[in-house]
């Protein structure tokens, strides 16, 4: 019995002291706080967020509906909660949500706080930005509208060597037109931390992301500061960004350069020839960075991943983005890029950008999986480099990637391949099992003066204005079990037919979507590829038999 008492008073002490604490700028009096009428005068809501001291497990709310306009704000909640359920929360009350506005400096900061939940507001920060966090464990932002903060919507500074960001959750907000980006980490070089286990999950970003610089900012920025992309200190891991919705996000922009950027900055210059990638920065900071299920639509600027090990970038709706890539990642490897729908990609031409790539697997990346992505209409342009531009999927100065169950569509390129920087001891990428059609140029291309012979087998490849493979390097493309099918100019061009070329109509189904490109068990490609060493799906998550058919789909039975 005194040891049952004993816990039951543990557990009466962890709650007894919470309470609320409720914040009417309407009043006249300003009170304690203890309740919501103003008629109860000391004992009433307070006025104002100047001078609250905060204590573990109090929640401080202001009343819905209500404004609160500062001319300066920096409010810095100067205490910590204690685990989860005695956090510090700031909030609203009432139905609706309390709106902050403040015409100089942030709205909310924390120094290397803890157990934070900041909730259900709506804020604005003319001349600064809205929330600073220096340092936080454990803190949740949510169901809050950013609206009209100048600088960052939600900034994660990284000044000194100790600040560290762990733990941290933003989720179900709005930000609308922030003059920077709306979620920024900023670690300087001076930083030593692990930044992890932060999730950006189910937040929504409209039109106005931006910045006073020429390149538009991204939505979504995490960039440590290196020694010219090479010596970095800090580290990032565990960072998932998912079912976030992006509409107009730098469309407008003149130069719009990323909607999620996580890299180092400054980024190094392109790697010199070598005859491996031993020039290549292989000091990995940015670990299982993960970006799935999000929805984004007339987009200016993509998505790009670089300096990581593990990302994974899957099942996202990508749609009418202006852009050098929709997907890029650099400096990279042992990554998977899968599932994805990317629809309707203009390059950045008006910018003097011009490759216009739905994925692109770039300098210095190594081992990744480009797998079962619906990509078209990737326009390209003819303003520069107009035969190298508008790629499906873009592979260069890179090498050991697997490409296989994409079906890609209506682009001026399906896949283009190039290694002007290594000279030899390289290893092949394998493009296998796609489906490629009615590319406005050609299906698959090689850049001028590559040398790497990559494996392309058990692919359709039908339908191109022009060529369905022209290799315009020095070394022979590796051929098996491709299937050739009404390319307007010639089938290959440049590079031997190899093994088993299959030329006849692959009788696809027809209709919308990628499921136009299904083919049926009376198809010449049924069952007629070369076996694949390893168990690969096809585009549905299907088990291949052996042998495989060719393209990206099995026939459904």
């Amino acid at each position: 019995m005194r040891r049952f008492c004993s816990i039951l008073l543990l557990l009466l002490a962890t709650h007894c002291w919470a309470t609320n604490v409720y914040i009417d700028p309407g009043c006249i009096i300003n009170g304690n706080g203890n309740t919501q009428s103003c008629a109860d005068g000391e004992n009433g809501p307070r006025n104002s967020w100047l001078g609250i001291e905060y204590s573990p497990g109090n929640s401080y709310l202001g009343r819905a509906g209500a404004d609160a306009h500062y001319e300066n704000c920096n409010f810095l909640i100067s205490a910590d909660g204690t685990d989860t359920n005695n956090q510090i929360t700031v909030g609203s009350y009432g139905t609706g949500k309390h709106r902050i506005i403040c015409d100089e400096g942030y709205v909310f900061g924390a120094v290397q706080r803890s157990w934070l939940t900041v909730r259900d507001l709506e804020i604005s920060a003319t001349n600064g930005q809205c929330i600073l966090l220096m340092g936080s464990d454990n803190v949740t932002i949510s169901n809050v509208d950013f609206k009209f903060c100048a600088g960052y919507g939600i900034g994660l500074d990284g000044a000194n060597e100790t600040i560290d960001h762990d733990h941290l959750t933003i989720s179900g907000n709005t930000f609308i037109e922030t003059g920077s980006s709306a979620i920024a980490g900023n670690p300087e070089f001076v930083n030593t931390q692990d930044w992890s286990h932060i999730r950006i999950t189910g937040n929504r970003f409209e039109a106005g992301i931006s910045s006073l610089s020429p390149f538009a900012a991204p939505a979504i920025s995490f960039k440590q500061v290196s020694n010219l992309g090479y010596v970095y200190n800090n580290t990032i891991s565990d960072l998932e960004i998912d079912n976030n919705t992006f509409v107009g996000v730098n469309f407008g922009a003149n130069n719009p350069s990323y909607l999620i950027l996580v890299s180092r900055s400054p980024f190094p210059s392109n790697p010199w020839p070598t005859k491996d990638h031993s020039n290549c920065p292989r000091n990995y900071s940015i670990f299982g960075a993960s970006v799935h299920d999000n929805t984004a639509t007339d987009i200016g600027g993509g998505i790009g991943v670089h300096f990581s090990a593990g990302t994974s970038i899957t099942r996202n709706l990508l749609f009418n983005f202006r852009a050098t890539s929709v997907i890029g990642l650099f400096f990279s490897e042992n990554m998977y890029t899968g599932e994805n729908v990317i629809d309707e990609i203009n390059t950045g031409a008006f910018a003097e950008y011009w490759d216009g790539i739905g994925i692109d697997y770039d300098y210095c990346t190594r081992n990744g999986i480009i797998a079962r992505n619906y990509i078209s209409n990737a326009h390209g342009s003819d303003v520069d480099n107009a035969d190298w531009n508008g790629q499906g999927i873009a592979v260069f100065a890179a090498d050991t990637h697997k490409i296989y169950s994409n079906v890609l569509t209506n682009n001026r390129f399906g896949v283009t391949f190039g290694n002007d920087n290594l000279t030899e001891h390289y290893g092949a990428n394998h493009l296998f099992n796609n489906t490629i059609v009615n590319s406005q140029r050609d299906a698959i291309s090689t850049r001028f003066s590559t040398e790497q012979e990559n494996e392309i087998y058990n692919n359709i490849i039908a339908f191109s204005q022009r060529f369905g493979l022209r290799a315009d390097g020095i070394g022979q493309q590796h051929l098996s079990n491709n299937l050739f099918f009404a390319n307007a100019t010639a089938d290959i061009e440049s590079n031997n037919p190899d093994n088993a070329t299959v030329e006849q109509d692959p009788g696809l189904v027809g209709g919308s979507g990628a499921d136009a490109y299904r083919i049926l068990s009376s198809s010449p490609a049924y069952r007629a590829g070369f076996p694949v060493r390893a168990l690969f799906t096809d585009y549905d998550g299907l088990s291949r038999p052996a042998p495989p058919s060719i393209g990206a789909f099995e026939p459904l039975q």
